[in-house]
């Protein structure tokens, strides 16, 4: 009964059988795929760094045009809470916004926050680039 083998996976001679020329040339041969893969993920990863980046940014954006909480809290009647939130800011060193409203607001594109958001709590990177 014959049995079933598989292809072999023959790619060549071995180095210890090939001239010094010829594995010169495998070896530098393998040398550069590998930097090459190298270069490719550090790239990759680079690249997805930069993305999370962007993304973060734009949530700071799209925070830091909104009023902050301590005010929120006074206009739905909850001095107590605005209160609190002051003083926790200010105990932790953090420099609450002005009370003053700016006068115009910077643009945030609100598409393009909600966007971001819905990327990450799906996980899907490549819709936020």
């Amino acid at each position: 009964m014959r049995t079933y083998t598989a292809p072999s996976a023959y790619c060549g001679p071995a180095l210890g059988e090939m001239t010094p020329r010829a594995r010169a040339i495998a070896l530098d041969w393998y040398a550069t795929g590998y930097e090459h893969g190298l270069l490719a993920g550090h790239q990759q990863a680079d690249a997805e760094h930069h993305g999370r980046w962007e993304e973060a940014a734009a949530v700071a954006r799209y925070l830091s045009a909104r009023p902050p909480f301590s005010d929120l809290a006074d206009t739905r009647g909850q001095p107590a809470r605005a209160q609190a939130q002051r003083h926790l800011l200010e105990v932790r060193g953090i420099t609450p916004p002005r009370a003053d409203p700016p006068e115009s607001p910077p643009y945030v594109d609100d598409k393009e926050i909600a966007r971001c958001l819905a990327s990450w709590s799906t996980g899907d990177r490549e819709a936020a680039a």
